[in-house]
Formats: C-alpha cells, sequence, structure tokens
C-alpha cells in the first residue's frame, strides 16, 4: 500500500483510509509485537527518509538537530498512541451502549446489552503475572535445549512438533503446534543446527548490507520504503516464524521482497559502476601540484590509477594517498619512461590494463601537468550526455611522410637520447639513413590508415579495452617508434568501427575533440599563467594542458579554488 501510495495511485484516498483501519486495528488487538514493528519501522523511515536527506544536504545539516528532535518527538507520540487511541476508541462502544439502552431500553434489556465496555485484553492479568513476551520466552528456551544435542544439523523441521511436546506445558505446546517456536531464527537453529542457520544469517546479512549501502548513497524513493519494509520483516522474525517450513503470506511478502531488494541494488551498482570513470594519470615531477591535481580529481564517482615516473625522487605514493578521501587510488608498477619513446605507449597501455579490472563508463589519460577546468560534476554530466562517444584528437586528415617516418624506421636508440642530441641521438640519425639505404620499410606491405593527434585522450571503456587487445599490433608497427603514442591511438581508431563513435569526426587539430585545451600557437606548449583565468574558465573544454608552479603557481591555485567552490 505504501509503495501504492508513492506512485500516486489512483486509489490513493482508498488506501490511506485502509492505512487508518488497520492501524486502528492493530491498536484495537493490543498487539505489542505489532506495534512495536510499526515503531520500528517508523524509526528507520525517518531516519532514513527524513533526517539523512536532510543532512546530506549543505543547507539542511543546521537543520539536522531540529530534525533528529522532531522524529523522537513523533516516535514518543507513537509509543503513546495506543493507550491514547485506547481512552478515545472506548468512548465509541460505550455511546452505542448509552444510546441502545435509551431509545431501545426494551430491546436492550432482551438481548442483555454488556454495560461493561473494556478494551484491555483478556489475557492481561495472565501476562502481568508471566512475562510481556506472552509465553515466548519459555518457548525460546525450549528450543534452545532440544538443540544442545543436535547442534551441528538440527532434527529437522518435520521432528520440531513431536520434540517439543516434551520440554513445555500443555499451554506452550499448543503455541508452538500453531507458529513453531515464534522465533525464525531459533525455529531454523532448532531445525537445520548451525550449520543452517549460518547459512541463513549470511544470506541476510548479505540482504542487510545491500540494503543500508542503499539507503545510505540513493535518493529517498519506492526501493527505499521496500528496504525499511523488508528490514521490519526481518525483526518481526523475531517474534514470529513464518519464513520457512511453512507458507503464509509474510513468508510470499519476505521472499519477493528480499529478491527485489537484491535485483535493485546489484542493477543500481552495475548502472553507478558504468557511470563511474577512472583517471590515468602519468606523473614525474611537481609534486604540490599533482597534489592539487588529485585534489580535483577526487570524487566518489571516480577512480584514480597513477604512474609515478621511475627517475621521480620528490613524489611517493604515501603522499598521493593522503590527498584523495573520497576516490579509490591504484597505483601501477613505476617505469622509467623516456619523452617519445616507445616506453610512453607501454606507460599508457599498463594504465589501462590495470583500469579495465573494473568497470567505467570513461577513462581519462592525463599528465601531470594537467587540470581539469571544469568541477566534477560537470565533468560527469557532460559525459552523461555524450555517452559512447570517443574524445581523441586528430591533427590532419592526412598525415605527412614526415610524421609517417616516426613509426617507418627503427628508433633503435630513442630510449637512451630522449630529449637529448647526445651520442644517442647521433647514432639513430645514422641508423635511420642506413635504413634508407636498404630500404627498410615497415609501412611497406601495409594498408592500414596512419594518424597522428595528442595523446590525451577520454575513451570509453570498450575501446580501452579493443586497444589492449591490439598489443601485438602495436608492438609491431610501434616499437622503437619516434613520439609512437601520439599515434598509436589514433592509428587503430582510424581503423576500426570506433571511428564512427568519435565526438568530433573532422581531422582539423581542433582540441575541442579531446575536451583539453591546449595552446600551441604561443608555446610547445603554452604554459598558462594568471591572465589566462578568464578564458580557461570560459572555454567549452573539460580539461587544460599546461601548468607549471615554478613559472606560475597562481593560476594553479586559483583554478583549485573557483573549481572547489561548485
Amino acid at each position: 500500500m505504501l509503495l501504492a501510495l508513492l506512485e500516486q495511485n489512483k486509489y490513493k484516498k482508498t488506501l490511506i483510509s485502509n492505512i487508518v483501519i488497520q492501524t486502528i486495528y492493530i491498536i484495537l488487538t493490543q498487539g505489542r509485537g505489532g506495534w512495536l514493528l510499526f515503531i520500528c519501522f517508523s524509526a528507520m523511515s525517518l531516519v532514513f527518509l527524513y533526517i539523512l536527506p536532510i543532512s546530506k544536504n549543505e543547507k539542511g545539516k543546521k537543520k539536522k538537530g531540529q530534525s533528529i528532535v522532531i522524529s523522537i518527538g513523533i516516535l514518543i507520540c507513537l509509543v503513546c498512541t495506543p493507550t491514547v487511541a485506547k481512552k478515545v476508541l472506548i468512548k465509541v462502544p460505550q455511546t452505542v451502549t448509552m444510546v441502545m439502552e435509551t431509545a431501545f431500553p426494551q430491546v436492550s434489556e432482551k438481548i442483555g446489552i454488556d454495560k461493561e465496555v473494556s478494551l484491555d485484553r483478556i489475557d492481561e492479568e495472565f501476562l502481568e503475572e508471566q512475562d510481556v513476551s506472552n509465553g515466548r520466552v519459555e518457548i525460546w528456551k525450549a528450543g534452545l535445549q532440544i538443540v544442545k544435542d543436535n547442534l551441528l544439523f538440527g532434527i529437522g523441521s518435520e521432528n520440531v512438533i513431536t520434540q517439543a511436546k516434551g520440554y513445555l506445558s500443555k499451554e506452550r505446546y499448543a503455541n508452538v503446534k500453531k507458529g513453531g517456536f515464534h522465533n525464525s531464527y531459533i525455529t531454523i537453529l532448532v531445525s537445520s543446527g548451525i550449520i543452517g542457520v549460518g547459512v541463513f544469517l549470511v544470506f541476510l546479512l548479505m540482504i542487510i548490507i545491500d540494503g543500508f549501502r542503499y539507503l545510505f548513497t540513493k535518493e529517498k524513493n519506492k526501493y527505499s520504503i521496500l528496504i525499511i519494509l523488508l528490514f521490519t520483516l526481518m525483526a518481526n522474525e523475531l517474534l514470529e516464524a513464518r519464513w520457512l517450513y511453512n507458507t503464509s503470506y509474510l513468508n510470499i511478502i519476505f521472499w519477493v521482497f528480499a529478491g527485489t531488494v537484491t535485483y535493485v541494488y546489484e542493477k543500481e551498482l552495475r548502472a553507478e559502476k558504468m557511470k563511474k570513470h577512472a583517471y590515468l594519470l602519468m606523473v614525474h615531477n611537481h609534486e604540490k601540484q599533482v597534489e592539487v591535481l588529485l585534489s580535483l580529481l577526487d570524487n566518489r564517482n571516480n577512480d584514480i590509477y597513477v604512474h609515478i615516473d621511475k627517475k621521480s625522487k620528490d613524489i611517493t605514493e604515501e603522499q598521493l594517498r593522503k590527498c584523495i578521501n573520497r576516490s579509490n587510488i591504484y597505483f601501477v608498477n613505476s617505469m622509467d619512461v623516456q619523452w617519445a619513446g616507445y616506453s610512453m605507449i607501454e606507460c599508457e597501455l599498463s594504465l589501462m590494463e590495470n583500469a579495465l579490472k573494473k568497470e567505467y563508463s570513461y577513462l581519462h589519460l592525463l599528465s601531470g601537468a594537467d587540470l581539469p577546468i571544469k568541477s566534477q560534476k560537470q565533468i560527469h554530466d557532460f559525459f552523461e550526455k555524450n555517452a559512447g562517444k570517443e574524445f581523441i584528437q586528430f591533427n590532419s586528415e592526412k598525415v605527412s611522410e614526415e610524421y609517417k617516418n616516426r613509426i617507418r624506421y627503427y628508433y633503435f636508440f630513442q630510449e637512451k637520447c630522449g630529449r637529448n642530441q647526445n651520442i644517442w641521438f647521433y647514432l639513430d640519425k645514422v641508423s635511420i639513413k642506413l635504413q634508407k639505404l636498404l630500404k627498410i620499410d615497415r609501412l611497406k606491405k601495409t594498408d592500414f590508415e596512419v594518424q597522428k593527434g595528442t595523446n590525451w585522450f577520454s575513451i570509453t571503456s570498450d575501446f580501452a579495452q579493443y586497444v589492449c587487445e591490439q598489443k601485438e599490433f602495436i608492438k609491431k608497427y610501434f616499437s622503437f617508434s619516434r613520439s609512437g603514442e601520439e599515434m598509436f591511438l589514433q592509428t587503430i581508431c582510424a581503423n576500426s568501427p570506433y571511428k564512427e563513435k568519435l565526438f568530433d569526426y573532422n581531422y582539423d587539430n581542433n582540441h575541442y575533440a579531446c575536451l583539453r585545451k591546449i595552446d600551441w600557437k604561443r608555446g610547445t606548449p603554452y604554459v598558462f599563467q594568471v591572465d589566462d583565468f578568464e578564458e580557461l574558465i570560459q572555454a567549452p573544454h573539460m580539461f587544460a594542458r599546461k601548468f607549471d608552479e615554478d613559472r606560475d603557481n597562481e593560476i594553479i591555485m586559483k583554478l583549485q579554488k573557483y573549481i572547489e567552490r561548485d
């Protein structure tokens, strides 16, 4: 009924009336267990549907104390309701009796209307003499006595009734025949032993954990009510035994609810996973700047994978872990990454392969010199609106022979020279001339399209998986290359079905295609400074490079403050 109400069912008025009638019914029956469970349900509803949503809201945090006081007041009223309601409801039969006596004295005398009207339980005096549990404690003790001799596997559900006879009075034995041991957990223990109840409790614990995770992370909705109702049913089985070994409406409701909660949570979990993003970071210096980058990526919907260059002396894993509060952070095996060398590609592939062990909607490759220029909410909203698109930048429609030569010939010493024009650099030059004379050409018998662009990307996990499956191809054509990291991803994409999924299909050197604001006109690339602040925050891109704390730390601090404000 509550679920139907939440759905704004057209029979809303009828359902409300039904709830009122059932509440009165519980009061009139004087069922302590029923009313206790009603209070239990109300308490959980107040916490998860009222207090918790307020405390999550930044503005509502101030009202948290107020909401707690109101909730306690409501619960106190509920505790007192049966007593108050009984005093009010007693007036109904008393009034009817009085009217009957006055209006129809002869009829009243003839049928013998009882002038003493009471709403007290018939067994009230007995309960006071015995215990408030209505004999349940005695039954539970008997159950625990029975199981002592059959602790491991129990006695079997079919033997419960016969075994209980020797441990209980005639009156309590009659109660067992009606409803088992009036506690599902004890009933299962007696029937199936500690092995059976252990398995069942593990099953319940899994549902409880999933339920609480959902309640704490999701906004209030119909499933929240369903989970709270399920927890109430679990509490109810402390007083009744209706889950197993019999068929009842509560039995059916419980298993339907349990199955629904499990399904909903798994469905939501899968959806949540698919909304998560993985950030792949290649860092080697400027530890304070990297810390700012991590703080701006720190979000429960992000996981962060970090490669710290083997040459780095300033940055440690321990240091970076301290920057993270909400994200999960993972570190890949360190490599000695050389500028323009194949080690760049190996590092990128290592980051991708580690991230692909989990499920993500997008993988973003950033360097330690990059920063987001939008809040994480803006970034996630953007990618959700453009789900399935690949964000890769291409320089031009036709790649020049100069760039093709970077993978056509073998640069045997690129890992040795890096940026330096040392002896290894000149040996590479000699090697290339010899290869030309010998007509060595890795592209000679190929028919795939070679493409080039920036190596910084935002791609789907599907495409990342596809790229990692091309490792043999990558190794064959891009090992011993020069700046192959700027070509391998573009080349794979241009020769795959993922070409059709590009955010920007035009190969026109537009860096918005990969959502990176990079300025090659003012530098190689240009290092942004504080005077560029307005330009950066007004740009449609999600990220920008590059930044240098030694050149201008003010722009880094200013961007951090601006983004964290949102």
